[in-house]
């Protein structure tokens, strides 16, 4: 609706909206497919003004902002902020455009490097961060106060079963990724999956330090 109404305001027709619903302006315009359509309409059509509800939802990073900017001048279309009211032709918006700019990526890189602080400070903890369960293991939820966290705990008895049958294969009798795989599909053990059983799979199993009682994250562990 203000998008409307400034294009009112501004004497122009509303012509297209674009949108991309579940996906962060903080995501690179790669990661942005509603964002990448409203380029390419831009730049197709005689479109004489890109509206978008402020600065920091076009990108939160400068050097997008300046490569799509130029793209989008050179067709002459201006980008305008419905909740940023200035005039991107004067020295003036110029100036604050740019402080705008700045501001969006500093927060967003801010942010980031507190969510990683956040996240390394729960590897610390013990807790876990996200990502593939390992085999052989389950994601409990734990309340602490206001926050909830996730930890790993042993998960099912013949999950636990296998992994240490591997280990056991591999430690006691001295084989290889590949001769272990061969063993568990003669004997038909479904892989995590539910295929078969490869070498790397087999890898990805004795080499994680999680079985050895160590909690990793970003290539760093906490025993």
């Amino acid at each position: 609706a203000m998008a409307r109404w400034l294009a009112e305001r501004l004497d122009h027709k509303f012509v297209q909206e674009f949108s991309d619903e579940g996906v962060s302006a903080y995501a690179p315009a790669a990661l942005r497919p509603g964002f990448q359509e409203m380029i390419k309409f831009c730049l197709k059509n005689h479109i004489d003004v890109l509206l978008v509800h402020k600065l920091d939802r076009f990108s939160r990073d400068r050097r997008e902002c300046a490569i799509f900017k130029e793209l989008l001048s050179r067709k002459e279309v201006k980008v305008r902020s419905v909740s940023e009211d200035f005039d991107p032709d004067t020295a003036q918006g110029v100036l604050l455009e740019g402080i705008l700019e700045t501001l969006a990526q500093f927060f967003s890189m801010n942010l980031s490097s507190e969510v990683l602080k956040g996240m390394q400070e729960n590897a610390e903890r013990g807790w876990f961060n996200g990502g593939s369960t390992p085999f052989g293991y389950k994601v409990v939820k734990v309340q602490q106060g206001a926050r909830e966290y996730s930890r790993l705990e042993p998960g099912d008895d013949s999950e636990i079963a296998l992994v240490r049958e591997i280990f056991e294969l591999a430690a006691e009798q001295g084989k290889g990724c590949r001769a272990i795989a061969v063993t568990l599909n003669h004997r038909k053990v479904p892989s995590p999956g539910g295929g078969t059983w490869s070498p790397g799979r087999i890898g990805s199993i004795l080499n994680n330090p999680v079985y050895a009682g160590d909690s990793v994250w970003r290539r760093s562990k906490k025993r």
